[in-house]
């Protein structure tokens, strides 16, 4: 509010992750500015979630839908501007320099701004436009989002705009409460029932809830619902309530999870299943994402993980403990992708024979690279093969596939330069020019293949042509480890294409 409530305010975004509570916290400001109009006259919400415009004219149109009812009760006249079809940027430029003309100032909450810059589909000149708007006295932006505004613009050039500036030093952050005063206040309205929470039963909440909002109030509603006016519960009393908390709360905790990094996973699985870590053995991005979250606090030099948390993992994450260990340095990753590529080839339904023989010998010469790039060449013949014995068994192009790709353009050219007719050729490169034009919907072919089907042959068949002229060049380990796993993913995709 003081950042807000200044003679000349300031543009604010307000950054937290996930169910941290931003939705409540700023519709709170909108209602708070609603009711008190001696900083700003009006207070335009918007949850860009609900309303996601596609493009800039979209973008324009939705913003004065959502300021059209605020302005007006400024100015039913000025409001009227907003209230059309066609509404552009120098329709709200105009709107805006009235209210400034008049000394008025309006708020716009802009919630949910991931939804939208994620999107990259609006373009610099937006950004551009509205930063030029942020300039005059009558509008002040309030955003929420996950992360800061400029880390999750889509658009590279959108990224230079000036427009992200505005928020360069006042960008507040949102984390999940501390067991200070966020935890009084959020204790309080059980002193009022008359309800008395032991100090034993205050640190088990906590413990249990991280101060993650969503589960601390969750957590309070058990307490509120299973306690009478004058109770007074204790420390055992919170560890009952909190049995079985994770399993009724496993979306929301499988939505905090899939908020986090691998990196973030790694660190709370190790203290879920009891290792001892210290702040000092956790990267500092890492620590302050956690701390943030909720997920773990500092307890002297230890670290200790929200019991909730650390209960979720061990019944439903385990697995997070291994992918650490298994693959956070370049010789873990290197030691162990080949089992991983053994399993993916595993999983094959209905996969030709051949295709898979190449490929289980392509996985043991991972090490090999002249050898197993003769796998690979091997595997994209047989999967011509395969395509053709099921597509043109006969081996003959169609004439009219042909004389379509033959067909002129508007300059009087061939539409296609050689384009393949009579027998399906015999030359890698020919067959893959072939294939591109049937998996091609403009074109006159068709094909059960599918176009990412095509272009992972295509990938390969460059791989087998690499190969012929390999001779002494060194290829990193890595080359070899994306080729068997594209060839692995097309063996599958391809036998799939067909059964289709």
């Amino acid at each position: 509010m003081r950042r807000l409530e200044k003679p000349v305010p300031d543009h604010v975004s307000v950054v937290g992750p996930r169910y941290i509570g931003k939705t409540v916290f700023l519709n709170a400001v909108a209602t708070y500015f609603a009711d008190k109009h001696d900083h700003f006259n009006a207070c335009v919400y918007w949850n860009i979630g609900h309303d996601l415009p596609q493009n800039d004219e979209s973008f324009y149109r939705a913003f004065a839908r959502h300021a059209t009812k605020p302005i007006s009760t400024i100015n039913a006249e000025i409001g009227a501007y907003l209230d059309a079809d066609d509404v552009d940027y120098e329709v709200i430029k105009d709107v805006f320099d009235m209210l400034k003309d008049d000394g008025k100032k309006v708020l716009v909450i802009m919630d949910s701004l991931d939804n939208l810059l994620l999107a990259g589909q609006l373009t610099k000149n937006l950004w551009d436009s509205l930063r030029a708007l942020a300039e005059m006295s009558s509008l002040r932006f309030l955003t929420g989002s996950q992360k800061r505004l400029r880390e999750i613009v889509g658009s590279p050039e959108a990224r230079t705009s000036p427009f992200w500036n505005l928020f360069a030093d006042s960008t507040l952050i949102l984390s999940a409460f501390d067991d200070g005063d966020d935890w009084t206040q959020m204790l309080a309205p059980f002193a009022d029932r008359g309800i008395e929470l032991q100090p034993g039963a205050r640190t088990e909440l906590f413990n249990y809830s991280g101060g993650i909002p969503v589960l601390a109030s969750a957590l309070c509603k058990r307490v509120w619902d299973d306690f009478d006016a004058g109770a007074n519960v204790n420390d055992g009393d919170i560890k009952s309530l909190a049995d079985g908390f994770a399993d009724d709360k496993r979306q929301i905790l499988d939505d905090l999870w899939n908020d986090c990094s691998e990196e973030e996973w790694g660190v709370v699985a190790e203290l879920a299943m009891g290792r001892s870590m210290k702040a000092a053995d956790v990267s500092r991005a890492c620590l302050l994402a956690l701390k943030q979250r909720g997920f773990v606090r500092e307890k002297g030099s230890e670290l200790k993980p929200c019991r909730t948390i650390e209960q979720y993992v061990k019944t439903y994450r385990q697995q997070a403990t291994e992918l650490p260990r298994l693959f956070s340095r370049a010789e873990d990753y290197n030691r162990n992708i080949k089992s991983v590529l053994k399993l993916r080839s595993g999983q094959f339904e209905n996969v030709d024979e051949h295709l898979v023989e190449h490929i289980r010998f392509a996985i043991e010469k991972l090490d090999a690279p002249y050898h197993f790039v003769t796998e690979i060449r091997g595997l994209v013949n047989r999967a011509f093969t395969v395509i053709w014995e099921r597509e043109l068994p006969d081996r003959k192009i169609p004439a009219e596939w042909t004389a379509g790709w033959k067909q002129l353009d508007r300059n009087g050219r061939s539409a296609e330069r050689n384009p393949p007719e009579g027998k399906v050729p015999d030359e890698g490169g020919r067959q893959c020019y072939l294939l591109s034009l049937m998996t091609d919907s403009r074109k006159a072919g068709t094909t059960l293949v599918s176009r990412p089907t095509y272009f992972m042959i295509d990938y390969l068949q460059s791989v087998g042509d690499f190969g012929q002229h390999l001779g002494n060049s060194h290829v990193p380990d890595g080359f070899t480890y994306t080729v068997c796993l594209t060839a692995i993913e097309m063996c599958e995709q391809l036998s799939k294409d067909l059964a289709a």
